[in-house]
């Protein structure tokens, strides 16, 4: 069953507990999806937590069609525990969305083997650049290769594409292949 079927088969009765996410193959645990009084609260998913976690995995499960299984279990849900509130209607929406942005930005990802690096010129001349590419320059810095800036940034994919398509628009990256 999809992570989005179990997600609606337990909002249906006002679920409180996680939904594990296991590999179908082995049962390794790779994360949960949080949910209090049949509202999704959060989501840890590997190494990040929050609704890109969330999205990404919905995403993983529809492209990778069957790979994931999912097991709800009964559990207090801390107030800690809470970084959003999402009803299964707003959440079905925004996945819907969120995945048709995510196929578009597929089209435009560079290649995962590609090494990238900042252009000297770009720092000294100091182009007025946001926060989110900022973090990517950062990440760039870092790693260079394209696989592992996706690999270790906290952005959606998505996000991380338009920054890196951006960036490449402003003349701030060189690529080495």
């Amino acid at each position: 069953m999809s992570l989005v079927n179990t997600i609606k088969d337990q909002v249906t009765f006002g679920f409180t507990g996680k939904i594990n996410i296991l590999t179908k193959e082995s049962g390794q645990y790779l994360g949960a999806v949080y949910l209090l009084d049949g509202q999704i609260v959060n989501c840890h998913y590997k190494d990040g937590s929050g609704r890109h976690s969330l999205f990404k995995v919905v995403f993983e499960d529809i492209d990778d069609d069957g790979l994931l299984k999912f097991i709800a279990e009964p559990e207090i849900i801390n107030e800690g525990d809470i970084l959003f509130q999402l009803s299964f209607n707003e959440f079905k929406t925004s996945a819907e969305s969120e995945y048709n942005k995510f196929k578009s930005s597929t089209k435009l990802r560079p290649p995962a083997d590609l090494k990238i690096l900042i252009k000297s010129d770009f720092i000294l001349e100091g182009d007025h650049i946001s926060i989110r590419e900022f973090d990517v320059l950062s990440l760039i810095s870092d790693y260079n290769k394209v696989s592992e800036v996706y690999e270790n940034s906290p952005l959606s994919e998505n996000d991380i594409t338009t920054i890196l398509v951006s960036l490449r628009k402003m003349n701030a990256l060189r690529v080495i292949k």
